[in-house]
């Protein structure tokens, strides 16, 4: 069997989160090499390959950089795609019949293997590039996203059926944490200030991505809908909710008793919420390589609003799970400290502030106001100008009584 130390060593430097992916990347390049090129060759046989390659004079370099320019090609028009599925690696799902990936997962995939040769310290060079008909491969437009405010979450919550998709869609927005985060989350996260009552409530998590441990909150509107989802498990479905019972299952699965939910669930159903919301047109969906108004779109509008609220950069990254370099230095602020800031921006991502009821109310108390101070104008004018009319009475009395102007009255009016 060939030998793969160098590959098993460096994916265990990945995330769990994202393993699959990594290892869809390589397996999609072998293909490539064994269906094309007729080799049989492994990630180390490549590394072993680069590093002699780097050894021949500069003008004579290149050829694995060759071999990954046609792979890129190759998988923009030859590739054919697979069907989502369960399967280990996208060589045994399904074939579909349809040929080209994205753009975006063909950027995605040699990412993978640019990572792979930069662990061991031979980057590819600059001229393994991604050409300019493949920037937009298939007329897609990329990651294009809509800007989420409370508004727009208030039409995606008008749409939910789902009690578990309000609360995640909530935490997601309110709190800035990604869905693989949200998933991973157990109920011992939130038990203790939950079952105290406290608002907002401070999360302790570790970042299943990149093992980074942080603190983030979620305000009243997510604390409402945590309560509510957790209420109906315990009381229809008559589950015991521990402190390593996850905070968020599938649903369907109650008899089994606390299935986890994964990521792809909750994505899949976003699509058709952001629809149903009209947030996102069946059109501009078709032709997105990403949902414009995917789970991703929450995190990021809660990292607006905190910057439009004049919020620290480097708070924002840390709130959002980032690694050390951009929010380290909060892990030693306090509580409290990390609250305060919290409060500042709660406000901006309060959902249940905003309702149709509320701005009917809103408008109908602007107009009352506007048509209040304009009585309250016209009164002014009338008490005007009836002092105007009552000294002009009395000038015009004491004109009246000179003889000249007596006389041009009597000739004028008789």
């Amino acid at each position: 069997m060939p030998e793969t130390r160098y590959y098993d060593e460096w994916i265990q430097t990945i995330g769990e989160s994202s393993r699959k992916v990594y290892q869809s990347g390589w397996s999609v390049c072998r293909e490539y090499y064994k269906t094309v090129k007729g080799e049989d060759v492994t990630p180390d046989q490549l590394l072993e390959l680069l590093i002699e390659d780097r050894k021949k004079p500069l003008a004579e370099q290149g050829e694995i950089e060759k071999d990954i320019n046609k792979w890129i090609s190759w998988l923009n028009t030859d590739y054919e795609k697979r069907a989502r599925g369960n399967t280990k690696t996208s060589i045994h799902k399904k074939k579909m019949g349809e040929k080209g990936l994205s753009a975006s997962m063909i950027k995605t995939y040699l990412t993978i293997i640019k990572s792979f040769f930069t662990y061991y310290g031979y980057p590819l060079s600059k001229k393994v590039k991604l050409p300019r008909h493949i920037k937009m491969s298939n007329g897609k437009i990329e990651n294009e996203k809509i800007e989420y405010r409370p508004e727009q979450v208030k039409r995606l919550l008008e749409v939910i059926k789902s009690p578990r998709d309000k609360a995640i869609t909530l935490i997601m927005f309110q709190s800035g944490m990604d869905i693989s985060t949200v998933c991973s989350l157990n109920y011992g996260a939130i038990k203790e200030p939950l079952e105290r009552g406290e608002e907002p409530i401070m999360i302790h998590i570790k970042r299943p991505k990149v093992g980074f441990n942080y603190r983030t909150f979620c305000g009243h509107d997510t604390i409402q809908a945590l309560k509510l989802y957790l209420n109906i498990r315990r009381e229809k479905y008559k589950e015991e909710i521990g402190y390593d019972t996850p905070l968020f299952v599938s649903d369907g699965t109650h008899v089994n008793k606390a299935k986890r939910i994964v990521p792809k669930n909750f994505q899949d159903n976003m699509r058709e919420y952001v629809l149903l919301a009209g947030l996102v047109s069946k059109e501009k969906m078709e032709r997105a390589d990403f949902s414009p108004a995917r789970p991703h779109a929450l995190r990021a509008g809660f990292a607006t609003i905190a910057r439009l609220k004049g919020l620290n950069e480097a708070l924002i990254n840390y709130w959002l799970g980032h690694s050390d370099k951009y929010g380290g230095a909060y892990n030693n602020a306090t509580e409290g400290e990390l609250r305060e800031k919290y409060l500042e921006i709660e406000p901006g991502l309060s959902v249940s502030t905003v309702s149709n009821m509320g701005d009917i109310e809103a408008r109908m108390k602007e107009e009352l106001e506007l048509r209040d101070h304009m009585i309250r104008g016209m009164k002014e004018e009338i008490v005007e100008l009836k002092q105007g009319a009552k000294f002009f009475n009395e000038v015009f009395k004491e004109m009246a009584e000179t003889p000249e102007l007596k006389e041009i009255l009597a000739k004028h009016f008789k």
